[in-house]
């Protein structure tokens, strides 16, 4: 079965925004909604997974989840603090520079006091999802279109090798972690193509 935590609303800034405030981890300055998430995690593994299981008998010991952009750290976050909480991982174009990369020293800290991480987490994000993408894409748009629009700064495709390369490193007997750059899609385009490559993956369909 397939189970979705959505919001009562198709306000798309208020969406913005209660997704800000349960993927982050830490606060922010001009953000002040965010780093709710260890109470969304704690609401995922007290609540909402107890409730699958009890109203729809879902085998909950056996589940996967899958997050995009905010969605993708907050993934990464269940990963390195709580993995059992889920069995599978689907990490989607990740927003790993969150307040200064900080997911990188929840990485460290989890390295530094275990020797493994009993999880299979697939990792994907799009060729286009960095600074010179943001500018090959700006560059395509007519002039009326474009306007004053300056290419963002940003690196998900680094940002995401970065973590992939040193989960890799570690070695950990029981993670299961595989990888995959999309050619030519951006953080618009890519995530339909995220969630199908993470499930083919998680649960060994053709790829």
């Amino acid at each position: 079965m397939v189970a979705a935590v959505g919001y009562r609303t198709v306000d798309m800034d208020e969406i913005e925004s209660l997704r800000t405030r349960d993927f982050t981890p830490t606060a922010h300055p001009t953000r002040t909604t965010a780093g709710g998430a260890s109470q969304f995690l704690a609401f995922l593994r007290d609540e909402f997974k107890p409730w699958l299981q009890e109203r729809y008998d879902a085998d909950t010991d056996d589940s996967m989840f899958f997050g995009d952009s905010l969605g993708g750290l907050f993934a990464t976050y269940v990963l390195l603090n709580e993995p059992t909480t889920f069995r599978r991982y689907g990490i989607g174009s990740p927003a790993l520079d969150w307040d200064d990369h900080l997911i990188f020293s929840h990485e460290a800290e989890y390295a530094r006091t275990h020797d493994d991480l009993p999880a299979k987490a697939f990792f994907s994000v799009g060729a286009h999802e960095n600074t010179a993408g943001d500018e090959h894409r700006l560059a395509q748009l007519p002039p009326d279109r474009r306007g004053n629009a300056e290419p963002e700064n940003y690196d998900y495709v680094a940002d995401t090798e970065r973590m992939v390369a040193t989960l890799r490193s570690r070695a950990y007997p029981s993670l299961g972690i595989e990888y995959e750059l999309l050619p030519g899609e951006y953080h618009e385009t890519s995530p339909p193509l995220n969630l199908s490559r993470s499930l083919r993956y998680l649960f060994d369909a053709p790829r």
